[in-house]
């Protein structure tokens, strides 16, 4: 029986499939998007991420080969806002957002879910719900408010689950400390729904918790709205990027 560790990203988890997770294991995300929408070079005081129930995105993952250029390995992701729950952490309560995560693993008997929180100083990972079970862990991922250059501290937080030949268990739990930057602010991004005018957020990290490698993040928001886009890169080279194809915000 092996063990695996998943993160969500730092900006929130949907989760990416299992076959995905074999072949590079990897995080998932969670995001919030629409078109046209721009941002300011003011501070940003606002929710860059709204949660809202009903809410479902679904996204283009690519992954390039550093090897032949000409291959590339092609998936689909997604993630919805399913509920919303009172969670309670040190005598303080959060109203937290359960995401749902789509992990396809053979044997695996339970559903694994993210809460999630928009908090006046920022947008947090609340902790994680086995069925009925919660994790209660407090981790900023967007810090309100930010300007160019701000940085601030997170802490990743991992579901960790066993596979092999019998039924799968699973639990979330806490791990190392990392920084997220603000890289760029008003970026025009290209995705496969259209442009955004984008804050750019940077931050290395493993992809899993028991792998040394760290790899740098680049996560495109549209404050108010949510991420539209990201890349994940090894030493510069771009070896996955995520792009939204579709998504339904109430």
């Amino acid at each position: 029986m092996h063990s695996r560790a998943i993160l969500p990203l730092a900006a929130l988890p949907a989760m990416i499939e299992d076959r995905l997770i074999r072949k590079l294991p990897f995080l998932g995300l969670v995001v919030l998007i629409s078109l046209g929408v721009g941002c300011t070079d003011d501070d940003e005081t606002g929710d860059v991420m709204p949660l809202s129930i009903g809410n479902t995105w679904v996204y283009q993952g690519r992954y390039f080969s550093r090897n032949d250029a000409n291959s590339t390995w092609i998936d689909t992701v997604s993630s919805s806002v399913l509920d919303t729950m009172t969670v309670s952490i040190q005598n303080s309560s959060y109203n937290a957002f359960v995401m749902e995560g789509f992990y396809d693993i053979p044997g695996l008997e339970h559903n694994a879910n993210w809460l999630i929180s928009n908090e006046p100083d920022g947008l947090y990972i609340i902790g994680g719900k086995i069925d009925d079970d919660v994790t209660p862990h407090k981790s900023l991922l967007i810090q309100y408010p930010y300007a160019l250059n701000s940085v601030w501290s997170a802490t990743a937080i991992y579901y960790v689950f066993e596979t092999g030949p019998f039924p799968s268990s699973g639990a979330f739990s806490p791990s190392t400390i990392y920084e997220i930057k603000c890289v760029n602010k008003n970026k025009e991004v290209n995705t496969l729904v259209g442009k955004f005018r984008c804050d750019v957020f940077h931050y290395m990290r493993q992809t899993v918790d028991d792998v040394a490698n760290e790899y740098d993040f680049y996560d495109y928001y549209a404050p108010g709205i949510g991420l539209v886009k990201r890349e994940v890169k090894d030493d510069g080279f771009l070896f996955y990027q995520l792009s939204l194809i579709s998504y339904e915000v109430n």
